[in-house]
Order: structure tokens, then sequence, then C-alpha cells
């Protein structure tokens, strides 16, 4: 009974914690970081200021909650469907998928574009670093397993090659951020791109 209380408990905080931290990222969207104040902030989420700052001591800190969630979001999706596949090849193409989705989503968009226009501290400087170190981590596993099983060269276990591959993706968001392609072109585009240079 206690645990299913508190379990309760704990859903009704996250929900109110992304709540806040959404109505953080539309604020700042609307007027900039600079203009939204705390009082604001708690009205558009509909909370009271005291539960605001149960969570949150400051607009940014909200937002850098937003960036967190989103990460957590596309490294968690990734990590599932790539525990399903066992080709490096089509784990490879899943990377690039995932990640097209989440750069031609309407929310995500809106929250890098967001992120362009303020100012990035240096604590949300952190947090996207943790993407990218997520997603370094998981492509270099996929990279490994592809040479293991003699499907990419061995230049693919190469550290910089890793390097090559974020700067592909996140070349791709700017890309896909600004309108220029869809989503099945830029899969297929970066998908081909990288498998022919792997395999050589």
């Amino acid at each position: 009974m206690v645990e299913g209380w508190a379990d309760t408990v704990d859903a009704h905080r996250a929900r109110q914690r992304r709540r806040i931290s959404e109505a953080a990222l539309e604020l700042v969207a609307e007027r900039g970081m600079a203009q939204v104040s705390m009082a604001e902030l708690a009205r558009r989420a509909g909370v009271s200021r005291p539960t605001l700052y149960r969570y949150f001591h400051d607009v940014e800190s909200a937002l850098i909650a937003w960036v967190g969630d989103e990460i957590d979001r596309v490294v968690g999706e990734l990590a599932v469907r790539l525990a399903a596949t066992e080709d490096p090849v089509a784990a490879l193409r899943t990377l690039v998928e995932v990640h097209v989705d989440a750069f031609v989503d309407a929310r995500y968009r809106l929250g890098m574009e967001t992120l362009r226009h303020e100012a990035v501290s240096p604590a949300l400087r952190t947090e996207v670093e943790r993407h990218v170190d997520g997603v370094r981590s998981i492509l270099g596993d996929v990279l490994d397993r592809g040479v293991a099983r003699g499907v990419f060269g061995p230049h693919a276990r190469d550290p910089l090659v890793r390097e090559v591959v974020l700067g592909a993706l996140g070349g791709l968001r700017g890309a896909l951020l600004e309108g220029r392609g869809d989503r099945a072109e830029a899969v297929e585009l970066v998908y081909t791109l990288l498998v022919k240079a792997l395999r050589t």
C-alpha cells in the first residue's frame, strides 16, 4: 500500500517537474531568458511559487531540466532499439533514424532554436555534452561490433571516426532545423555515406 502510494507521488512530481520545464521552454522561446520571471513561470505552469521553488531555483535550471529530459529520452530510445538489433549495419541506421526523428520533432526544434538564441551557460553546455558522451559510447559499441564481425573496416575503431560520425549528425541537425531536407531523405543520405565510409 505504502509502496504504491510512493509510486503515485513520484509520478505526480515527475509530471509537475516536466510541466514546469516545458513552460520554461515556451516562455524563453517567446521572450528570451532575461525577460522571464519565476512568477511568470509559475503562472504558465499552473503551480504556486512555493511549489515552483521546490523544483527549480531559477528559470535557467528549469530549462536545463528540459534539455536533460530530452537527452534521456533520445539516448534511452536509442539504447532500447539497439538492444534488439544484432546487425551493426542495421544498428548504425537505427542510430541515424533516432537522431533524425528527434531533429524533426516540433518540441525538439523549438528547444534547439531557443538554445541557439540564448547565451549558453556552463551548466547548459555540460548537459548538452552529456548527450554527446552517451551517443559517443553507444556509437563506439556499434563500430566495434561492426569491425569484429568484419562488416566495417578496422579504421572504424579509431576514436576520430566516432567524432566524424558525430559531426555528420551535428551537421544534419543544423540542416533539418533550418528546414533543409525531409526525414526520409536525411536518413538515407547520411546512412549511405556512413556505411560506405566505414566499409572501406
